[in-house]
């Protein structure tokens, strides 16, 4: 195989793995989703929700966020959106 031609092969893998990761971001974007909280002064985490989706997740992250903003105390506070697995959820 010519170098060419394992570059095309390459890209054309990278191509079929960046759809394949679209394509589950898609799915999962309706799912029941969590709002992480990351104290990264002591490493503790904490959940919210669940939230019937992502946008609902993502819009409480960034109420908790931009409250968080005002209090010196809870600076170190990180937060982010996660989906539920499903799989747990089905047992």
């Amino acid at each position: 195989m010519s170098n060419g031609d394992e570059d095309a092969a390459y890209r054309h893998g990278l191509a079929r793995l960046q759809e394949r990761l679209i394509e589950a971001m898609l799915h999962e974007i309706d799912q029941p989703h969590v709002v992480v909280c990351l104290d990264t002064a002591t490493n503790r985490v904490s959940f919210l929700g669940p939230f019937d989706d992502a946008l609902a997740a993502a819009v409480v992250a960034e109420d908790e966020r931009t409250c968080c903003e005002e209090d010196d105390e809870a600076s170190g506070l990180v937060y982010s959106v996660a989906p539920i697995d499903q799989r747990e959820v089905r047992r």
